[in-house]
């Protein structure tokens, strides 16, 4: 499977940041909402997402 740089980022993200993202601190729980994000069965929460389109972004221009 190849992924996206999106999703290679939300992947990267710390749990605090991804715990506030989703409203939840349950890592299983969690878990299941990247592994719905990985396999487009869902969108990141807009959050996520914007901050993940922000970080590839700056990636994108730093090269």
């Amino acid at each position: 499977m190849t992924l996206d740089p999106v999703k290679l980022v939300i992947l990267s993200a710390s749990r605090g940041f991804l715990a506030r993202s989703f409203g939840t601190a349950d890592y299983d729980e969690i878990d299941r909402h990247l592994l719905d994000i990985m396999q487009d069965r869902a969108a990141p929460p807009p959050l996520l997402l914007d901050w993940a389109q922000a970080v590839v972004e700056a990636e994108s221009q730093r090269h």
